[in-house]
C-alpha cells in the first residue's frame, strides 16, 4: 500500500511537471527578451496570466496571453477592443487610479492562421477574493475603503461610457495599502449615450 501511494503521489506530480513544462514552453521567451518568467499566476477559457520580472522597468509584471484566430473576426475584435479600452482608460485622467495599467503589447505568429497575443500589465498581487480569503482581519473600515474605490471606478467607467460586464471578485485588485483597481475587460464594451437601456444592452451585447 505503501508503494502504491508512493507511486500514485510520483505520478501525480509529474503530470504536474509535464503540465507546467507545456505551459512554460507555449510562450516564446526570446520574443519577450528582458521579461523573466517567475510562475503562472491563473489559466482561462481565452490564454493564460503569467508573473514576470520586467528588467527595463524593475518590477513585476503580468503578461496575459491570447491565442487569436485571424479567420475569426470576432476574437480579433475582442482583443482590439481590450487594447482599445484599456489605453482609453489609463490615459484619461485619474484613469490609472482604477485600473491596470497596460505596459505594452507584443504580438507573435502561432499556429496556422492564428496570433499570439502579450499584453503586458501592471501587477497587483491580490484579488479581492484572496486577499480577504488571506487577511489576518478584514475590518468595516476596510472594507468601507475598498467599497467606496469601486465605487470610484464603476462611476469612471460610467463617465467613460463603458460596460465592464464581467465585475467579480477575481477581476477586483487589491494591494497591500488597500488600493483598488479593476482588471480583465475582456468582455466590455462602449455605449453611445447613457439610459435607462443600459442593462438590457449589457445583456443582448
Amino acid at each position: 500500500f505503501i508503494m502504491m501511494s508512493t507511486q500514485i503521489k510520483q505520478s501525480s506530480a509529474a503530470r504536474k511537471q509535464s503540465h507546467k513544462s507545456q505551459q512554460t514552453q507555449s510562450w516564446n521567451y526570446d520574443l519577450l527578451a528582458g521579461y523573466t518568467f517567475i510562475k503562472t499566476l491563473g489559466m482561462g477559457a481565452t490564454g493564460s496570466v503569467s508573473l514576470f520580472e520586467d528588467s527595463r522597468r524593475g518590477q513585476k509584471v503580468a503578461i496575459k496571453r491570447m491565442v487569436v484566430a485571424t479567420d475569426k473576426d470576432y476574437q480579433m475584435k475582442k482583443v482590439l477592443r481590450e487594447i482599445y479600452i484599456l489605453r482609453k482608460l489609463t490615459g484619461a485622467e485619474n484613469g490609472r487610479q482604477h485600473f491596470t495599467q497596460l505596459f505594452d503589447v507584443i504580438v507573435d505568429q502561432g499556429a496556422k492562421d492564428t496570433l499570439i497575443v502579450y499584453l503586458v500589465l501592471e501587477y497587483i498581487p491580490y484579488t479581492l477574493k484572496t486577499f480577504i480569503e488571506n487577511a489576518k482581519e478584514f475590518t468595516v473600515e476596510m472594507a468601507t475603503k475598498i467599497f467606496y474605490q469601486l465605487l470610484c471606478a464603476l462611476n469612471f467607467l460610467q463617465s467613460a461610457r463603458i460596460l465592464h460586464r464581467d465585475l467579480k471578485p477575481e477581476n477586483i485588485l487589491v494591494d497591500d495599502d488597500l488600493n483598488v483597481k479593476l482588471c480583465d475587460l475582456g468582455l466590455s464594451r462602449g455605449y453611445r449615450k447613457q439610459s435607462r437601456d443600459n442593462a438590457h444592452l449589457a445583456r443582448s451585447q
